[in-house]
């Protein structure tokens, strides 16, 4: 592949093409760093917890190859933060994009980030956001706001619905919003017309087997979490940044899946992918702007340094300091 060729060919989703020669690697160190950003901006590698995501999301949406929409399909996907979860439903969206036809637009994603501050009201118009419209108006009875939002995504053909972060909607609410959540999410799974996931903490299973009505309704899930510390844990780990290594837009490796530097970022993330990834990108960023041919270590330890997410945080990759 010539550099020309790389640099020209349509842009895809995302960056899943790793380098794994010295040809390969060299001509992806000599493109523009714009294009080096959107690949480590867009790095998708496939493992294990990823593709266990990615059927829980497929199953739901299209349980069947080459069939219908899982109407009515009601299914979670759990996990503790920063353990990769966002990133599998975006890239399951990312397949299916909005697009237009002759009965008008599609929306066959509708991807909703619950937040701590969002109301019964700013949920219902978050639907209309992502179907490219403009909020409701204030006075409308909420009652009339979620059948219009219901209305809205049977008519712009949804077919899968993901609430992200859903237990900001769940617990540790006000009263009276809880039962306004809970009746508005039961309502878009008899609704019988898309797909539903709800996506977060694992503590979202107490409220989906709160109601059995719910629960025993072709409801399913999976769990998506940290690589644990066992000996496995640790190998897929290993693994897993080796992947990650080859899809890194530098002349030479980084040696990310050898031994010693796994093991560093596994100490330093707990074998939390997300964390993972803002400690590469953060030290792409200064390898690509120094002109390095890899990620050095001082790089990764100056990153780990910039992104504590604990107190007392020690240092990482302080290979052969004094």
């Amino acid at each position: 592949m010539t550099l020309h060729s790389m640099n020209t060919a349509p842009r895809k989703l995302f960056h899943e093409t790793p380098f794994l020669t010295p040809e390969t690697r060299w001509t992806a160190s000599k493109l523009p760093n714009s294009e080096r950003q959107w690949m480590v901006n867009n790095l998708l590698h496939r493992y294990e917890m990823f593709d266990a995501g990615w059927k829980l999301l497929a199953d739901a949406h299209r349980p069947v190859n080459g069939g219908d929409v899982g109407k009515g399909s009601f299914g979670a996907l759990y996990g503790d933060p920063r353990g990769g979860k966002t990133a599998i439903c975006e890239a399951y969206m990312a397949k299916y994009a909005p697009s237009v036809d002759e009965d008008g637009e599609v929306y066959p994603m509708v991807y909703i980030a619950a937040t701590a501050g969002m109301t019964p009201s700013t949920l219902t118009d978050e639907i209309y956001y992502q179907t490219g419209s403009r909020a409701q108006a204030a006075k409308v009875p909420q009652h009339i706001r979620n059948r219009n939002a219901l209305d809205r995504l049977i008519m712009h053909r949804t077919e899968l619905v993901i609430i992200d972060d859903a237990q900001y909607l769940l617990f540790d609410r006000r009263k009276d919003e809880v039962p306004k959540f809970n009746s508005f999410i039961r309502s878009l799974i008899e609704a019988k017309s898309f797909a539903v996931v709800l996506v977060g903490e694992p503590k979202i299973r107490k409220w989906v087997f709160s109601l059995p009505e719910m629960s025993g309704r072709n409801y399913f899930e999976e769990f998506v979490g940290q690589f644990d510390g066992s000996e496995d844990g640790r190998e897929r780990f290993q693994l897993l940044m080796g992947g990650i290594d080859d899809l890194l837009p530098f002349a030479e490796t980084s040696n990310l899946g050898e031994p010693d530097m796994a093991d560093e970022m596994y100490a330093y993330s707990d074998g939390y992918l997300g964390r993972v990834m803002v400690v590469i990108r953060r030290a792409c960023w200064t390898a690509i702007n120094e002109g390095h041919r890899y990620i050095r270590p001082e790089t990764l330890r100056d990153a780990c340094m910039r992104s504590p997410w604990k107190e007392n945080q020690r240092t990482f990759f302080n290979f052969g300091a004094a």
